[in-house]
């Protein structure tokens, strides 16, 4: 998916798998926002805003009984807000933040 092609205001799926569902919706120029689905369930696990040129990822919900996460190899700390590269293994639950 070349996100940079996508019509603001549009949603795509990017993935529709056993272990996830993903969409991308558009929001700006700049930005688009990524949701991913339980499997089962349908509810939000993550929703995280994309810099579409710069690559900058901004988590905004995390369910952190679904998701590992890790921020520069270490476990995110409670309340902390992580934005910077993002790495996701759906099928693993691992949220990988790489902070510069």
């Amino acid at each position: 998916m070349d996100a940079n092609q996508i019509p603001i205001g549009q949603k795509v799926v990017v993935a529709d798998t056993s272990y996830i569902k993903s969409t991308f919706t558009r929001v700006n120029e700049q930005d688009g926002l990524v949701e991913y689905f339980h499997p089962t369930n349908g509810t939000v696990v993550l929703k995280a805003k994309v810099g579409i040129y710069s690559g900058d990822t901004d988590i905004q919900y995390v369910d952190q009984d679904f998701w590992t996460v890790r921020v520069n190899g270490r476990p995110i700390a409670p309340g902390e807000q992580a934005r910077g590269n993002m790495k996701i293994n759906a099928e693993a639950r691992t949220i990988d933040v790489t902070i510069n």
